[in-house]
């Protein structure tokens, strides 16, 4: 925990981390070796195989995760995870990730309301989503199919239970979100100096578009791209601290980290259209919305120069 932090006193969720069994069909436990107070669930994950594990803790510490596959007629195999630290409550990171403070500081800077008044952006449900693949190489659609599951089950602590379909018809209008490419000197970029991707903020039929030649670079740079606009899709907004997934700079990972992970599965808790809150671990409300396209507010398209 870094100076600044402000832990909340509990449950603390902490990191996502995936576990996996060779054998199709096996059940898993896990326990924690550490300090007490904490404890796991494992629910199975979108792959054939794979589990996700979901631990809480009543305060920051360190974890060791055992693993305990087992199938009948097989002997059981275990297995220790590394160390998991707890992503400590960060009221600055929280007003950011979640309440856009990064890039609209004020209502004079940007959109007209304060951050204490604005509400959560995070979809009432998983999305489906649509590969427009005329701008892809089939190696890329393949890394888009798998990044998508992986994004989802980490920002909102649940197996991906969504569709994803793929093709070169028209775009859709129908309430998936939409994943295109397009060169940098497309003109729908309308600018000299294209972003290396765009999307709308929390829209359940969004759009998330990469500038192929900034996603490019390499497949790490492309995997890195993609998951920094999945993080806004799914509701999230820029941040200020470096070496996370939706700071504005490149971390040299595809993967959230746990900060991210645990302040969206708090904005998860709270629910879409959420008042703006500094205890979201104590807070009761709940938000409900009655429609699948139901919006907090006007969409919001950010544009990303990494």
């Amino acid at each position: 925990m870094t100076a600044g932090q402000t832990p909340l006193e509990g449950p603390w969720v902490i990191e996502l981390v995936s576990g996996t069994t060779p054998v199709e069909g096996a059940s898993v436990a896990a326990a924690l070796d550490g300090p007490p107070g904490a404890e796991i669930r494992v629910t199975a994950g979108s792959r054939g195989g794979e589990y996700l594990l979901f631990v809480t803790a009543e305060e920051p510490g360190e974890w060791r995760i055992a693993l305990r596959a087992s199938l009948a007629g097989y002997e059981d195999a275990t297995a220790e995870s590394s160390l998991v630290s707890v992503a400590a409550f960060d009221l600055i990171f929280w007003r950011q990730f979640v309440f856009d403070a990064f890039d609209c500081p004020t209502a004079s800077e940007c959109d007209g309301t304060e951050v204490e008044e604005r509400v959560t952006w995070v979809l009432p449900r998983q999305p489906d989503f649509y590969i427009h693949t005329a701008g892809f190489t089939s190696a890329e659609v393949r890394m888009i199919a798998r990044r998508i599951p992986r994004a989802v089950e980490q920002l909102t602590g649940a197996p991906f239970r969504g569709a994803i379909e793929m093709g070169e018809d028209e775009l859709p209008r129908d309430g998936r979100i939409l994943i295109r490419g397009l060169p940098a000197d497309d003109e729908e970029w309308d600018t000299d100096d294209a972003p290396c991707g765009t999307a709308y903020v929390g829209a359940p039929a969004g759009t998330v578009t990469l500038n192929l030649d900034c996603a490019r670079a390499s497949p790490l740079v492309f995997d890195e791209l993609l998951s920094h606009e999945l993080g806004h899709a799914l509701g999230f907004f820029h941040v200020d601290p470096p070496h996370v997934m939706q700071a504005s700079d490149w971390i040299g990972r595809a993967d959230f980290t746990p900060t991210e992970v645990s302040h969206a599965l708090l904005a998860h808790s709270l629910g879409r259209g959420a008042p703006y809150t500094e205890d979201p671990g104590g807070t009761t409300f709940t938000a409900h919305q009655e429609s699948r396209d139901a919006s907090p507010g006007r969409a919001v398209l950010i544009s990303c120069y990494r």
